[in-house]
């Protein structure tokens, strides 16, 4: 019987809620990829998950194609223990709302994030001025954020560091 390494979590098709409790110190500490695309939850993102030093050693995060809703997490971007290894985050194809999260692009703040795709919802707003602070994404190389209801201009300053290679807004 083939088994998944233990640093890998694919979950079969679920209907239901995302699980607060997988923030929980110590639930899942050698997790590195989480892939719940292509089901039926229907849920907000948890706050929860941004506590107690959660997904620690996550570098992969994809909940896309669901029925997400609400707004994305602040927390999520705040200074913490959580998240800290992530290079791919992919949120596209959801029903989430409201504004993107200045906060997200604060200082010491997903340094090694990669990708970030949230397309394909119902985003409003500005890209945050912060998101385009040198340093700030200083890995990112993929902003995929189209298909929302985005205004205003794009952050000059992307264009400077070179690792951008991808933005489809």
């Amino acid at each position: 019987m083939f088994q998944l390494p233990p640093s890998h979590l694919v979950h079969p098709p679920t209907i239901g809620v995302l699980p607060t409790t997988w923030a929980s110190n110590g639930a899942l500490p050698s997790l590195n990829e989480l892939y719940l695309g292509s089901n039926k939850i229907f849920s907000e993102l948890p706050t929860e998950w941004s506590r107690n030093g959660a997904f620690k050693s996550l570098a992969k995060l994809d909940i896309s194609r669901n029925a997400l809703y609400g707004f994305l997490p602040v927390d999520w971007g705040l200074n913490n223990q959580s998240f800290r290894s992530l290079t791919e985050l992919v949120l596209c194809f959801n029903n989430l709302s409201g504004p993107i999260p200045k906060q997200w692009g604060k200082d010491r703040t997903w340094r090694g994030l990669n990708v970030i795709d949230l397309g394909f919802n119902y985003l409003t707003g500005q890209i945050p001025a912060s998101w385009a602070n040198q340093g700030r994404f200083r890995s990112l190389s993929k902003i995929l954020m189209m298909a929302n209801q985005l205004t205003g201009s794009l952050p000059a300053e992307w264009g400077q560091d070179g690792a951008l290679q991808s933005l489809k807004v």
